[in-house]
Order: C-alpha cells, then structure tokens, then sequence
C-alpha cells in the first residue's frame, strides 16, 4: 500500500531565492518587513495551536501565486512534552539555533522562544544577506556558529537603521530572562508595533514581489532537481509477476 500526501502547490519559489537573487543580495526594508509580517503570523498561529515549529530559515518559506509567503516543511514541528513543556532534542539548522536551543539537555530543555530567536535570524538574513552569527567563511563548522550563539555578540553595519537594531538586540539576548521571546513582546518591538495585525492575517498587505506564471503547473521558480534513477534486478523483479 502506497501513502500520498497531496498538498497545495506554490509556485512562486522560496523566499531563499527572492534574497539571493536582490539587488546585493539583500531584500529591502520594506521587503523584508512584508515577509516578517507573514511569518510572524505563521509562528504565531502555530504557537497558539500548542506547537513549535523549530526549523525557520528562508527555505521553509514559499511563496503562493499571488506572493504571499507560506510556512513549509514541519518535519521538526512538534507538541512540547506534556508533563514540563518543554522541549529537549537538538533540532533545526546551526545558523538559526538559539542558546537554550544547544544547551537544552543541561538547561531542561527549550520552548516556543526559539522560534522566535530564529525569527530574528530571518530578519537579519533578509537585511543583511548573510545570517547574523556566521563567520567571514562558508567553510567553518557548526561548533564555530555555536560559539558565537552562545556569545551572542552581533554585528551590524554603521548605518544600519536604528529601530531594526533595537528589534533584532532585543530577539537576540542571551539572557533569557530579559529576551523578547513570545508573540506580544516580539510585537511590541520598533520594527512591528505599528503593524495592522488583521490585514496582514487576511493577506490584504500587497505582496512585493508577485509571479509571473505562464501555467498553472509552472515551476521556473524552483530549481531543478533530477529524480534518481533505482536500478531494477530483472532477477528481483520477476519473482512478483503477477502479484
């Protein structure tokens, strides 16, 4: 017996490729705050559902036919345990890891505020091109971005504007006591406080970016990917004629 999952397609790439592919690698401020937004709100209906979702970064954002961004990919979604709620397993990519996150077998583990540590990292990776606790060179270990997580030292350029330097310092303080780490804190920071929550819920923001489709099935957003090819034994294979 074979099992399917059907599931709704979204043709407009992933949010990865709108960064790579901007002006210096970079999207916008208006840009980046558009995908925020939905984002934001994704997390927060996943939270409120009694989940985590550990796994954001630009990959698991795609985009639908009218450039709306949608969460993807919840292999490592998961209920925290019953008894403490807390999560214990070391999940997600390092990039986008927050300290209780690394340190959870030793610190009781970690819950939903690492979603929005990460969310952080999102931001930052779509202002900056790069995620904030990387190093001058791809080729370095993830021991070495751990490093820099559990220091939770950033860099941001001179001019970099203010007010998203205040919102990012504020997602990304090692203290845990003192981060901002649930919905209504996050929102209450200089990027978001302004924000008209129900229009962003009912997609009624205007997307920056929006596909242009020449089918309904079109898939030039997406790279292609080969399917690999299974060898078949005519051996193995005769032995279920007729099955």
């Amino acid at each position: 017996t074979d099992v399917y999952f059907v599931m709704e397609y979204l043709p407009g790439g992933e949010l990865f490729s709108r960064i790579a592919g901007a002006r210096r690698g970079r999207l916008s401020v208006e840009a980046a705050k558009f995908y925020a937004l939905e984002t934001f709100s994704a997390l927060e209906h996943i939270h409120a559902k009694g989940f985590v979702y550990r796994d954001l970064k630009p990959e698991n954002i795609v985009l639908d036919e009218d450039g709306h961004a949608r969460l993807v990919d919840f292999g490592f979604c998961r209920r925290p345990d019953p008894g403490t709620g807390r999560c214990a397993s070391s999940v997600g990519t390092p990039a986008y890891q927050s300290p209780e996150l690394l340190n959870g077998k030793f610190t009781g583990g970690y819950g939903a505020a690492v979603d929005w540590w990460a969310f952080g990292c999102l931001v930052y990776e779509m202002l900056l091109s790069r995620t904030p606790f990387e190093g001058k060179t791809r080729k370095e270990t993830p021991y070495q971005i751990y490093a820099r997580v559990l220091k939770g030292k950033v860099n941001f350029p001179r001019r970099f504007p203010g007010y998203l330097k205040e919102t990012l310092k504020a997602l990304f303080e090692v203290d845990y006591e003192k981060r901002f780490k649930d919905a209504q804190s996050v929102k209450s920071t200089p990027m978001l406080n302004r924000t008209d929550w129900k229009a962003v819920i009912e997609c009624r923001l205007i997307p920056p970016f929006v596909p242009e489709l020449l089918l309904e099935a079109d898939s030039h957003y997406f790279d292609e990917c080969p399917l690999p090819r299974t060898a078949q034994l005519p051996d193995d294979q005769a032995i279920f004629e007729g099955f």
